[in-house]
């Protein structure tokens, strides 16, 4: 209880630090954090990822149709913006100069009030790119192996599949209803960087006042865990870790304690994953959702037998760890180093988007 509360107040302490504000008003919720900088950003992040979808795939087509044009725009126009797509939300993003924003804000606004989804778009240039980030997924052991450990600890919601199969059946419709699904003011959170909240708020109002009322159901995450073996002839990979069905601040703190990642230049660390073999590589995966979490371990060789005796070590160490075989030191430095990474993260927009989406 003491650790989650303190890593619950050192990220209040990190966004008030921050100047961060939020302000909710006629449903729609906006964030800032503003640190007086020339290069600003907002972007509208909506609930509309994979975990609200009806059919597979739907909310990577819903992605890869962002910035094809609107009512007002071509697709030639909106090209300066970005679209990320996560498991719980997906997010339109405008970086610009501060003082910009009125132009910006409207070119967001008009994704997600008058998006054309047009057919000719989803045969001749959505349908190819989903197909293309299908095959470069597929074909990458690491992506494959954190997207099955998803679906073997939740099965559905946060188990659906990040990316639409190369091969599908979704129709201009099916994006359409899953649009009008998710495209609501009650699904949607505005965070904007280096902006003034009253300003932006009163742009979204405005820009988003066509947007109707309701919110997507949602199913409450359940963790099942479970076991899957994957034949591919690509490098020997191995995803070790559980999850759980509550937000788990102490996971963040497990996370930087067995990151193998040396705090100081050519040491070794302190991690006890650094005695792994040196022809393994490992990377620790902390996957953090608004009731959920994902904590593995994944490691990759260039055979099975350096994959094997690095998972041996792996097991061990998360078994120590849970066991509560964690030194008082070792402690300090891992809190230490999460916050590090918690303060890290709030510099940039990407990372002030995966950090608050959840909460706002």
């Amino acid at each position: 209880m003491f650790r989650r509360s303190a890593a619950r107040a050192c990220r209040a302490r990190l966004l008030q630090s921050s100047g961060f504000a939020t302000v909710s008003e006629s449903l729609l919720k906006v964030s800032v954090v503003d640190g007086g900088r020339p290069a600003a950003s907002v972007s509208l992040v909506l609930k509309a990822g994979p975990r609200f979808e009806a059919k597979p795939g739907l909310a990577h087509v819903l992605k890869n149709f962002a910035f094809k044009g609107t009512s007002q725009r071509s697709a030639l126009k909106t090209v300066v913006l970005s679209v990320t797509l996560g498991r719980e939300y997906l997010a339109f993003t405008a970086q610009f100069l501060r003082g910009d924003e009125k132009y910006f804000v409207d070119v967001l606004s008009g994704l997600v009030t008058s998006s054309n989804f047009a057919n000719h778009e989803l045969h001749e240039s959505v349908a190819p790119q989903i197909e293309a980030e299908a095959r470069a997924a597929s074909a990458d052991p690491a992506v494959v192996a954190i997207d099955v450990a998803h679906t073997l600890a939740f099965r559905s919601g946060l188990g659906n599949p990040l990316l639409a199969p190369s091969h599908n059946t979704i129709t201009v419709e099916d994006v359409k209803a899953f649009a009008a699904q998710t495209f609501t003011k009650d699904n949607v959170a505005i965070i904007g960087s280096n902006v003034q909240v009253a300003d932006l708020t009163q742009l979204v109002q405005k820009s988003l006042e066509g947007l109707t009322s309701g919110t997507t159901a949602t199913i409450p995450t359940k963790y099942y865990g479970g076991e899957s073996r994957i034949s591919a002839h690509t490098l020997p990979t191995i995803f070790i870790g559980f999850g759980t069905s509550t937000p788990s601040p102490p996971l963040a703190v497990l996370s930087s304690y067995l990151d193998p990642t040396p705090s100081m230049k050519w040491s070794e660390g302190l991690s006890p994953l650094s005695v792994l073999p040196v022809e393994a590589s490992v990377q620790v995966v902390h996957e953090s959702y608004s009731d959920g979490a994902l904590l593995g371990i994944l490691i990759q060789g260039p055979t099975t037998e350096v994959v094997k005796e690095a998972g041996k070590i792996a097991v061990k160490a998360l078994k120590d760890a849970g066991a509560g075989a964690i030194n008082s030191d070792a402690l300090t430095r891992a809190l230490s180093k999460a916050r590090f990474s918690a303060a890290s993260a709030l510099e940039g927009h990407e990372g002030l988007t995966a950090s608050v989406a959840a909460q706002v």
